[in-house]
């Protein structure tokens, strides 16, 4: 439901109803799809099917990183949706943790709030957001930092491998005192190694990360169509083709692939600022960390990383002990053994035998 204070402002009202517009147009079991959309007493709705679990941004804030199996099969499948809706020439523009919701009894991953969501081809939209960035901080890509408009597919790759790189360390690849810095190093520093705080991704991941997350459009992957050819490579334990010629072609050039953080180390959790409402008009159009939620300036260190749990982000609550289930067995046929000797009892005591006295009303 559409906050009834951004109801009255054009801008809101439009975003919420080209979320509806955007989510009629695609099917796909990795994208929640909508139900139906109104207007009700001046209440706009959006009602959208059902996902029994959480979003991945409030899982890894509660439990830490994933384990980076996990990540590949959640990545796996955000992209494929990202793939159906690039073939529907719509790109999301805001493709985050929070944005990506866990179905358990599915283990389904599924893209939500396309309320940044338009069509490569509505021009209209390019030219009224030209120069104003959108998206989160944590995970825009360097175009939308730049504000540019024309943008396409690989910038949901790019958000995509940001995305990814939080799931395998526990926090977002660039940090910073507000959106500004951070916007800043998504624009000029190169990505951080995953490997410095975690030590069993594998080196094609790496590379595959940093060519989602390449500076310059070109060196990303061309669709999500590759990105999931090398995705899955990556989980049957086989060299990812596209990543593995980009690193040669890198390596040619004399290019580092990545920069060593130097600061990572297991332990503390940051807290990601991040969330996919609808914040006060009044506030810029990019959605990204406050001051006082973030460390406070003059920090260029690294986040720190998170360390992994023992839960699964698809793991439904764990199953009572049988020892449990036994003694609620036991303990119900105990009470059924007595409710049965009581009623034994009741049928072998003999009938009374006196007549109830009754009074004679003289008249």
């Amino acid at each position: 439901i559409l906050p009834k204070k951004f109801a009255d402002d054009p801008m809101y009202v439009e975003r919420f109803r080209r979320e509806a517009r955007a989510a009629a147009a695609l099917n796909h079991p990795n994208i929640v799809l909508p139900i139906s959309v109104g207007e009700d007493k001046g209440y706009h709705y959006l009602a959208m099917e059902y996902v029994d679990g959480e979003s991945l941004g409030s899982w890894m804030e509660r439990e830490g990183r994933l384990r980076w199996k996990e990540a590949l099969e959640i990545a796996i499948q955000v992209a494929r949706g990202l793939e159906h809706a690039h073939k529907h020439k719509l790109i999301h523009r805001d493709i985050k943790p929070d944005n990506i919701l866990l179905d358990r009894p599915s283990r389904l991953a599924k893209i939500v709030d396309l309320g940044l969501a338009r069509r490569t081809t509505d021009r209209s939209d390019i030219t009224n957001a030209a120069g104003s960035p959108v998206g989160t901080a944590y995970y825009v890509s360097p175009e939308q930092a730049r504000g540019e408009a024309n943008l396409d597919g690989r910038t949901d790759i790019y958000s995509l491998g940001a995305s990814l790189w939080h799931m395998l360390v526990g926090v977002p690849p660039f940090d910073g005192p507000n959106a500004a810095v951070i916007l800043t190093k998504h624009i000029t520093e190169p990505v951080p190694d995953p490997r410095t705080s975690v030590s069993d991704c594998p080196e094609g991941l790496v590379h595959t990360i940093l060519k989602m997350m390449a500076k310059k459009r070109e060196d990303r992957y061309e669709d999500c169509a590759q990105l999931c050819e090398d995705l899955q490579a990556l989980l049957d334990g086989r060299r990812p083709r596209y990543a593995h010629a980009a690193r040669g072609a890198a390596a040619a050039r004399g290019v580092p692939l990545v920069v060593p953080t130097g600061g990572l180390a297991p332990g503390a959790r940051l807290r990601d600022p991040s969330s996919s409402r609808l914040k006060d008009p009044t506030t810029s159009r990019l959605r990204g960390p406050t001051a006082s939620r973030l460390r406070g300036p003059g920090t260029s260190r690294a986040p720190e990383a998170v360390a992994p749990r023992e839960a699964s982000p698809f793991q439904t609550q764990k199953a009572p002990s049988p020892w449990l289930n036994i003694a609620i067995l036991a303990g119900l046929l105990v009470v059924c053994l007595i409710l049965i000797v009581i009623l034994a009892q009741r049928k072998s005591e003999p009938p009374p035998t006196d007549e109830p006295k009754k009074e004679s009303v003289k008249r």
